[in-house]
């Protein structure tokens, strides 16, 4: 057995021996190997031979396996930020979070202001990330390198919360997947070698004690994780409102926003929708819009359309009026020579 697996079953170990073993003097690796346990209570990984109990027991497995490596992580970037800020090994997030304030501070003196603003897919935990923002760029190569650390652990941080949390959503699914598997034990091992039944039996119950306590873990690693990054949330903010809205904050209902000393309709475009209520609309949208017919007129009134010699004040509307009846008579041959 290697060293990393001695001590996951020790932590596994330290787990059962709190709900199963209360009172007992028995606890941590002592609890190895105790023939009353069986290969779930050990930490270890349980083949049925029943690929649907065997799909269970894997992923069973692969959550203690992640369960026990989860403070990790959270303790790792503690320790990065600790001898970034060249702070003491044993500093607090609280400590952690006065000294980088004060970091930022000596930047925003200088005119550079920095916020940090996460961006968390949930069902993605690797496509988070944690985003220094700034509105000016720091002149000096040791702040610019401190800021890259620091967005650096926020991100491992933010995507390792997030990690955490889809863990206790598949113990939520594999809890309910144990209700189903105790139902069906007897048909599905009915079959199987002396004492495989009981076999069984005994791990699917000491993998339903187990799941609690491994969801009580994992919520304590993802709030120290959480109390970790907000600390660093809150120590680089100098932000005083020159940076601009937080990324991927959009507006409610498209509108852009509104700022002091304006009218908040004085960003608003004009609507479409009154355009398109006062269009004429079709009947039918696959017919062809209607045509303007083409008035004609008779030509009799075409022959009077000059008007008579008292409508204009012109003197000689008389004699021109005179002319076109004449014209009009010799071309219908009714005129009369003169």
């Amino acid at each position: 057995m290697s060293v990393i697996t001695k001590v996951r079953s020790c932590v596994f170990a330290a787990l059962w021996a709190c709900a199963v073993a209360a009172g007992s003097a028995t606890s941590g690796c002592a609890a190895i190997g105790s023939s009353s346990q069986s290969t779930v209570a050990q930490g270890k990984y349980y083949a049925s031979g029943n690929p649907y109990y065997d799909d269970f027991f894997v992923d069973l497995y692969l959550l203690q396996v992640g369960i026990a490596d989860a403070a990790k992580t959270p303790e790792a970037e503690r320790t990065a930020l600790v001898r970034l800020l060249q702070l003491d090994t044993r500093a607090t997030p609280a400590a952690i979070e006065q000294r980088l304030h004060e970091e930022a501070l000596k930047l925003s003196r200088a005119g550079v202001h920095l916020r940090l603003d996460p961006s968390a897919p949930s069902d993605k935990p690797e496509a988070a990330s944690a985003v220094i923002r700034s509105n000016a760029r720091p002149r000096e190569n040791a702040a610019a390198a401190l800021l890259s650390g620091v967005e650096t652990s926020a991100t491992n941080l933010l995507r390792w919360s997030l990690t955490m949390k889809q863990g206790e959503e598949a113990l939520n699914r594999l809890e309910m997947m144990t209700i189903r598997l105790d139902a069906d034990v007897d048909k599905a091992f009915a079959q199987s070698r002396v004492g495989k039944l009981g076999e069984v039996k005994d791990n699917l119950a000491d993998a339903h004690k187990l799941i609690p306590l491994m969801r009580a873990r994992g919520r304590e690693v993802r709030a120290d994780t959480e109390q970790l990054l907000a600390a660093v949330s809150k120590g680089i903010n100098t932000d005083d409102g020159s940076i601009g809205p937080a990324l991927g904050v959009a507006p409610p209902n498209g509108e852009p926003r509104h700022e002091p000393g304006r009218p908040p309709d004085a960003f608003k475009k004009p609507q479409a929708s009154y355009r398109r209520a006062n269009r004429p609309r079709r009947v039918n949208a696959r017919s062809p819009p209607p045509r303007l017919r083409k008035v004609t007129h008779p030509p009799s009134r075409v022959r009077r359309s000059l008007p008579p010699p008292h409508a204009t004040s012109n003197p000689n509307a008389e004699t021109r009026y005179s002319m076109a009846r004449i014209a009009g008579k010799k071309r219908s041959g009714g005129t009369k020579s003169l």
